[in-house]
């Protein structure tokens, strides 16, 4: 059965039982995020872990699990409604643009139900029924005197993933094998726990934050409380590196301040890593190269004055095109026979100009002490960085991919955790597998 917008029908009446999957498919240039959110009858998760999405893939008793489908652009949740507890009134799936782009560009959708393998129930739409809602709540199942329904919703919303969860009550999860942080500004850092390098370096690093240098303060409270309850991550100098696409699409994301936000909230996590107290920087288009380090001196306004700013490198890298492999292979030039761990901090907008290069570089260079934690910026279509877990044949497991809007898309503290979690694990790789050439 076809469904129309606002249609409502009692599951009853197209299946004998309460075990269903749901296929969600979107035909779309668009980085898309699935998400079922279990309610309560207030129309709020009475429990973050009523969230299933991508990060946290099922529910406490595996009532709703979601998998990737048989290609990219096909999501399928299995739900088991018998098993869901009272307090849960009401399922609602949704699907969220993770880039700029609206659900305008969405060239079709449909969502439908699968009973038996058979498929009971169908919701179809396209992107002329939306303007610039950048997430949708695609149907909800919810119960009616003692039985469950289904309503086609079709409704656009405002914001994105995130507008989402916070509309429903919640909190977009860390990995729940991360601690938990509460950065204190009263912290004592001769207090922690820590290397006594490590606590000089903190105390140095926070001495210079004064002046118009004082906003970094905050930032550095909360890494300081993330290093805090994670020392492994700074059980040994790492020297950092941060890798920043400039090419023509990353123009606005220059101009209007937000990669020198990015700056401004990784350098403090580099100068804690190693005694230099700085941030090596490179930019690339078509070429790459390195510019001066960031530091306390400059880090204010790096991405506008350092080398003539953003608009001079964009020229000088050739912004008509991005090189992401040949920077990499630049990188390992210099990097490759470091005596200490390396974390290379790459930004960039996706759109990536050889995807096989990238693995082939990621494969050859995981022999080496270099780490490459890709950071996906405003973009989409980030092709094998999605992926780069999974890509076989490594001798370490040398690079992780983190996908955000923009760089406040979650606190510092959950930036600084996951960096600092990537961190840790690279320091015990390196020490497992001897990375370090003596």
């Amino acid at each position: 059965m076809d469904l129309r917008r606002g249609q409502k029908e009692p599951l009853a009446n197209h299946a004998t039982g309460l075990e269903f999957d749901v296929e969600c498919y979107h035909k779309a240039a668009l980085n898309l995020r699935y998400a079922c959110f279990a309610l309560g009858a207030d129309g709020r998760l009475p429990d973050n872990r009523y969230l299933v999405y991508d990060k946290q893939s099922a529910s406490p008793e595996q009532e709703i699990c979601v998998t990737q489908g048989t290609f990219a652009q096909l999501f399928r949740f299995r739900i088991d409604l018998a098993k869901l507890p009272p307090a849960i009134d009401r399922l609602a799936f949704t699907v969220a643009s993770e880039g700029a782009e609206t659900m305008r560009h969405l060239e079709r959708g449909f969502i439908r139900f699968l009973h038996n393998r058979s498929e009971v129930l169908k919701y179809a739409y396209d992107g002329n029924e939306f303007t610039s809602e950048h997430s949708l709540v695609i149907c909800e199942i919810y119960r009616k005197d003692a039985s469950w329904r289904l309503a086609a919703v079709g409704r656009g919303f405002r914001g994105g993933f995130q507008a989402l969860v916070s509309n429903y009550g919640g909190a977009v999860l860390r990995d729940t094998s991360l601690p938990a942080v509460q950065p204190n500004d009263e912290t004592d850092i001769s207090q922690m726990a820590l290397p006594p390098e490590v606590v000089a370096r903190m105390q140095k690093l926070l001495r210079q934050t004064t002046g118009e240098r004082q906003y970094l303060a905050p930032l550095c409270r909360s890494l300081f409380a993330c290093v805090n309850v994670m020392p492994g991550a700074v059980s040994r100098p790492v020297r950092t590196v941060l890798v920043a696409d400039a090419s023509g699409s990353m123009y606005q994301m220059y101009e209007n301040g937000r990669v020198q936000r990015a700056i401004d909230k990784l350098f403090p996590l580099a100068a804690v890593l190693h005694d230099s107290l700085s941030l090596d920087f490179w930019a690339f288009g078509a070429k790459s190269r390195q510019f001066d380090p960031i530091m306390t001196e400059n880090v204010r306004s790096y991405s506008f004055d350092v080398s003539g700013g953003y608009e001079r490198w964009m020229s000088m890298l050739n912004y008509q095109y991005n090189n992401e492999a040949e920077a990499m292979r630049d990188i390992m030039m210099i990097y490759a026979s470091s005596r200490e761990p390396v974390l290379a901090l790459f930004i960039t907008d996706g759109h990536l100009s050889a995807e096989w290069q990238i693995e082939e570089v990621l494969l050859k260079t995981s022999r080496f002490p270099v780490f490459w934690q890709f950071i996906g910026l405003h973009g989409s279509e980030y092709g094998v960085l999605e992926q780069v877990r999974e890509i076989p044949g490594r001798y370490s497991a040398n690079a992780d991919f983190l996908k955000l809007n923009d760089i406040d898309d979650i606190s510092e503290t959950e930036l600084y955790t996951r960096l600092l979690t990537s961190v840790r694990h690279w320091n015990e790789e390196v020490e497992a597998k001897r990375l370090i050439r003596e």
